[in-house]
């Protein structure tokens, strides 16, 4: 939990295209003024034309947890495709719908 503000920047997709970049994140003090931290994950460069017969698999660079960048993807483009999976080193993290709501399912590797 931070004590300041959090920026957060995600890749932007061109029209048409479904796209996952880097994910950089900015934390300032709580007055705004100053940078604490800077971080930076890499979750590869990927630009794939939508498909929603297409059941897609991200590999993650992290171990444990998708980025908050993958997460967005699986999020924003849920409709793209017929599903989307991230596998991080340790898990299979799917977005799931079960009864009008949508969850994520996390299964060991």
């Amino acid at each position: 939990v931070s004590d300041g503000i959090e920026v957060w920047a995600l890749p932007l997709s061109r029209p048409g295209m479904a796209s996952l970049g880097n994910t950089l994140r900015w934390t300032f003090d709580p007055t705004g003024a100053e940078i604490t931290a800077r971080n930076q994950w890499s979750s590869g460069d990927l630009d794939i034309t939508p498909n929603p017969h297409l059941d897609l698999t991200l590999q993650s660079s992290e171990s444990v947890h998708p980025t908050v960048g993958e997460l967005f993807f699986a999020l924003y483009h849920r409709e793209d495709f017929k599903s989307i999976t991230v596998e991080t080193q340790q898990y299979r993290v799917t977005l799931t719908e079960l009864d009008g709501s949508l969850g994520w399912a996390r299964a060991a590797r």
